[in-house]
């Protein structure tokens, strides 16, 4: 039914990920918060039908469980995230612990 996938297709896919995820670093605040939003948007889209999956993967799960148990809670964090991004992107300062900080090292 599904084609097995070898190592070495895995580690190339891997790695392609890895290349694209260093080449768009650092990312605007606004790719951030767009990606959030479409993924809570596919949530509230497809809810139900994430439900009925893990039902069918699990032999059977209640849909209220799969809803305030997966569904929910990454509903929850992605407006959490949405609401502090801005705070949490902004610099601080860094201090250099011991020893590091006696060899003239910075942060």
């Amino acid at each position: 039914m599904f084609k097995e996938t070898g190592r070495d297709e895995m580690l190339a896919a891997l790695n392609l990920q890895r290349e694209a995820f260093t080449a768009a670093r650092p990312e605007a605040l606004s790719v951030r918060h767009d990606r959030l939003e479409r993924c809570a948007r596919m949530l509230l889209d497809h809810g139900e039908e994430f439900a009925r999956a893990m039902s069918a993967d699990f032999g059977h799960r209640s849909h209220a469980q799969s809803m305030l148990t997966d569904v929910m809670p990454a509903m929850s964090l992605i407006r959490y995230s949405q609401k502090r991004m801005k705070a949490w992107s902004k610099p601080e300062k860094r201090h250099v612990n011991f020893p590091l900080n006696l060899l003239g090292a910075r942060a």
